[in-house]
């Protein structure tokens, strides 16, 4: 919560952050209320990134006061970030159509594990919840969730999957910055995005970059 508190101010000193996805309490029951509601005041906040994977396998899903949370999401026209495992997204699938109202996006791709080789599992799913929801997807992450000696080639396949389910109408390109420095660093992964994406049409490249997030995450700054 400091955390958020911190960005929204640095926020509103510099002229390049349009937008701050925070976190609340969510187990907290009335305290994650206020919080949010507190935090849904500064025109900066677009939402919040609980990270649900770190839970356990499904619990998330089955906590009331998250289904509380999410119906106070979709009421003050806030964001959902889903950090979530591919073993989740099934479910997640049916909590998203029982609240076909909110904004949500997958963050890291659906966290494919690609160092055990998991891709025809996750791609599965990925098919799965992109036909049967309209839920965004972020390109970002894929660095850190690949063995050390990745490369362009290793990495293909998940992006051209992920491009082929949310097309470039929902896909988000996102640095995972400064996460993926444990894996690489910005400019490799700008130089990788750029030649993933070249087969692209130039409007195409303009939404995965700017403004499927401008229009996702209702920017109002700068953006």
């Amino acid at each position: 919560i400091a955390e958020t508190h911190f960005i929204l101010e640095l926020g509103h000193q510099c002229d390049f952050v349009s937008g701050v996805v925070g976190k609340v309490d969510i187990e907290k029951g009335v305290i994650a209320h206020q919080q949010l509601e507190t935090f849904a005041k500064d025109p900066l906040f677009c939402g919040i990134r609980p990270m649900l994977k770190n839970m356990g396998e499904n619990r998330w899903l089955e906590l009331a006061r998250l289904n509380d949370i999410i119906l106070q999401l979709i009421e003050l026209d806030l964001s959902f970030e889903c950090m979530v495992l591919p073993s989740e997204l099934d479910e997640l699938c049916l909590y998203l159509n029982i609240h076909p109202d909110l904004r949500a996006v997958l963050s890291h791709g659906g966290m494919p594990d690609i160092c055990a080789d998991g891709y025809q599992y996750w791609a599965d799913k990925i098919t799965h919840i992109a036909k049967e929801t309209q839920i965004y997807c972020k390109l970002s992450g894929l660095t850190t969730l690949a063995d050390k000696g990745w490369d362009i080639d290793t990495l293909r396949p998940y992006v051209e999957h992920l491009l082929s389910c949310f097309g470039s109408e929902r896909l988000i390109w996102g640095s995972d910055w400064p996460v993926m420095l444990c894996a690489g660093n910005y400019s490799d992964w700008s130089v990788i995005s750029d030649e993933l994406l070249s087969g692209i049409e130039e409007d195409g490249k303009q939404a995965i970059y700017a403004k499927n997030a401008q229009r996702f995450y209702k920017l109002r700054k700068n953006s």
